[in-house]
């Protein structure tokens, strides 16, 4: 498990209030101080996080797969990863927060579906 001051940082990190390359950073580090089975500590973070940040990255790599302008989509993945460690969770995919990017992640499963 990760120490509390380790947590908090990245949470910060990942505030509302914290720029897009502090947020990138805060989703970078993520996977490297929590565990993916630390519930309580995942929780902790996506609750402190600014998940419209994660919904933009989606947006941006749904309109480079839509426009074929990289083949590389790394936001994208990025975004992807963290939303599936958070929704393996039933009490962080349950919440408000978590089912608003539900439309989204449909568009991106329907993208990358396609041929």
């Amino acid at each position: 498990m990760a120490n509390r001051e380790q947590i908090e940082r990245c949470a910060g990190l990942l505030s509302s209030k914290s720029t897009d390359d502090e947020k990138l950073a805060g989703l970078l580090l993520l996977p490297r101080i929590v565990d993916a089975k630390d519930g309580e500590s995942l929780e902790y973070i996506f609750d402190s996080m600014d998940a419209k940040f994660i919904e933009r990255l989606m947006r941006t790599g749904i309109k480079q797969v839509e426009s074929h302008t990289s083949a590389e989509l790394p936001m994208l993945d990025i975004a992807l990863s963290v939303v599936n460690v958070f929704s393996s969770h039933s009490t962080i995919a349950t919440k408000p927060k978590m089912q608003e990017r539900i439309l989204t992640l449909f568009k991106v499963a329907t993208l990358v579906e396609q041929p």
